[in-house]
């Protein structure tokens, strides 16, 4: 996935940041149906593991400003620089707070273009720990109501894992947790659904 910023920072948005997220599932009032295949390939690529969720009020585009403006007190922008900056001290990262009081740790990029690598630092305020599948399936969820014009309920939300993630279906306890989270985006998202009916 790239980057939901202009370089040189690099922000993985669908990982990252629930605002980014969430305007691309606002998108989907305005699409056709056959997008929904191109968004659950972007969920596909969100891995297998746990990542760190900003769920904050800074869009991603302010959160690279800070990044930069931060940057540029303290070393110059450019890759050797920044690594060298990264370098200081025992570790090859730095934790950076914002003016929300989120913290960021920045690492070095892979890519020459996008050299500063953010993302939410662990327990970070404004903040939450998120498995990839469980966030895939709430994501994919609301998307999917919204095509297919019904609740999301417990067998839209299987349809969704066994033809569309490759999961395996859930009993109604092992889907709460799932459906809270879908709850949570939808209440940014503004997306009409109701998962109470």
């Amino acid at each position: 996935m790239k980057s939901c910023v202009p370089p040189p920072v690099m922000l993985n948005g669908w990982k990252h940041h629930l605002g980014f997220v969430v305007s691309k599932l606002r998108d989907f009032k305005e699409r056709k149906p056959q997008d929904f295949e191109a968004f659950i390939l972007k969920l596909k690529m969100l891995g297998e593991s746990q990542f760190d969720l900003y769920t904050g009020f800074l869009t991603h585009v302010d959160i690279a400003k800070e990044a930069i403006i931060h940057l540029e007190t303290r070393t110059s922008l450019d890759p050797h620089s920044y690594k060298a900056w990264l370098s200081e001290g025992q570790t090859h990262y730095k934790e950076v707070m914002f003016s929300d009081q989120s913290t960021w740790t920045f690492l070095e990029g892979d890519d020459e273009s996008y050299f500063i690598h953010i993302h939410p630092s662990r327990h970070s305020k404004h903040s939450c720990r998120m498995k990839a599948n469980h966030f895939r399936s709430a994501l994919g969820l609301l998307a999917y109501a919204v095509f297919k014009k019904q609740k999301p309920d417990l067998e839209l939300l299987n349809r969704l894992r066994k033809d569309y993630l490759d999961l395996s279906v859930l009993t109604p306890v092992y889907a709460n947790s799932i459906f809270e989270t879908a709850e949570f985006i939808m209440d940014r998202s503004n997306i009409g659904n109701n998962l109470n009916g």
